[in-house]
């Protein structure tokens, strides 16, 4: 790819990403309610112990309930997303692989700076098709850790197929322990449903 190509495509890349960053409304997904009572993550009230949470009382159709705020209520950059860029650089700047995405392929070298706004972007899009932060996240980032650990396995000299398998078994297994981790400390659901 010729270096003007390069900064043209990286620059589309940018700007769809950050534009979808900057357009839409705040990605902090709550059930409609009305603020009782704001309680200390310290307070005796607090019956749950989610210290260092911020949790709010609220009135809904179940009576008055505690309502715990986690980081994937809003969109991030979590794990997964790390994890892939930190190996996919690895691998290219070492020379030791090429990416194997079609789409982030023709940025050759630029691709573990790229993936990152491009995830964030992703997560963005979904919330706004509809999507909660936290299914967002979780969908996105496992992805994320499909490519970390199929990322690794090659690495470490595996051929594709099997680096794959492991890559969808970690996917699995990252997703699985970021539902219950979310479910157990909000008593929600990915989409946002209380759990009873």
């Amino acid at each position: 790819m010729k270096p003007g190509h390069l900064l043209i495509a990286l620059s589309c890349v940018t700007s769809l990403a950050l534009g979808a960053c900057a357009k839409s409304e705040n990605a902090f997904s709550e059930p409609p309610q009305v603020k009782v009572a704001e309680l200390p993550p310290h307070s005796v009230d607090n019956a749950q112990g989610k210290v260092g949470r911020p949790v709010v009382m609220i009135d809904g159709p179940k009576g008055a309930r505690q309502y715990v705020e986690h980081p994937l209520d809003k969109v991030r950059i979590g794990p997964g997303d790390f994890g892939d860029a930190i190996t996919t650089g690895y691998g290219i700047w070492s020379g030791l692989a090429t990416e194997g995405n079609p789409i982030f392929s023709p940025f050759g070298d630029a691709v573990p700076i790229i993936v990152i706004p491009a995830k964030y972007g992703l997560k963005k899009l979904a919330v706004k098709a509809g999507s909660t932060p936290a299914q967002a996240n979780v969908g996105v980032e496992s992805f994320g850790a499909l490519g970390t650990c199929s990322n690794i396995a090659v690495l470490s000299g595996a051929s594709i197929a099997p680096a794959l398998g492991l890559g969808v078994i970690c996917a699995i297994a990252y997703r699985v322990k970021m539902r219950k981790s979310y479910e157990a400390a909000t008593g929600r659901t990915l989409s946002g449903v209380e759990l009873d």
